[in-house]
């Protein structure tokens, strides 16, 4: 199966990127073709959330320029470009900014996308991040499978954006 992960680079290390190392130490990339995309401002940054040196030769990393809003439609039309090239089973993202590409991927290219949700702060962020939580719930009602790592966040989901099909797969 041949499997697309999205996620932006922000240059630190988190929870986000601390699962997403365990996960791409441990799939079986002989039963999965595994791209990631990289979307950063810093191609030169070393990535946070992926062992480059560790991964098998049969995965393949793509780093994606972001510039800011600005890059926007470059950005999409870059992705798409390698979507058609790789014509992936699945696209499977993991921060805001990855789900506002998909989401403008996905209406023109027809793949299944899978998002996981980390975490979202609410009123306790700033206005900014708030700002930009408030979008990407707009943004998974049109994602075809939801997942988060608690029921807390489970439930948060489900009442802010009226969705009922959230899949919990318990952080470890």
């Amino acid at each position: 199966m041949n499997v697309v992960f999205i996620k932006s680079h922000y240059g630190k290390t988190g929870g986000i990127e601390t699962l997403l190392k365990s996960l791409f130490g441990r799939l079986d990339f002989d039963r999965f073709q595994v791209h990631i995309l990289a979307v950063t401002h810093d191609p030169d940054l070393p990535l946070s959330f992926v062992d480059v040196d560790k991964l098998p030769d049969s995965a393949r990393l793509h780093i994606i320029p972001w510039q800011g809003f600005k890059s926007l439609p470059a950005t999409v039309k870059t992705i798409i470009k390698l979507l058609q090239d790789i014509r992936p089973a699945v696209l499977y993202t993991h921060d805001m900014r990855a789900n506002l590409l998909t989401f403008f991927v996905t209406r023109s290219e027809s793949i299944p996308w899978m998002a996981h949700i980390h975490g979202w702060l609410g009123k306790t962020a700033g206005l900014k991040t708030w700002f930009f939580e408030w979008i990407d719930s707009k943004l998974i009602k049109k994602v075809d499978v939801v997942l988060v790592g608690s029921h807390a966040l489970k439930e948060t989901i489900e009442k802010r954006t009226n969705r009922k099909e959230v899949r919990l797969i318990a952080n470890g």
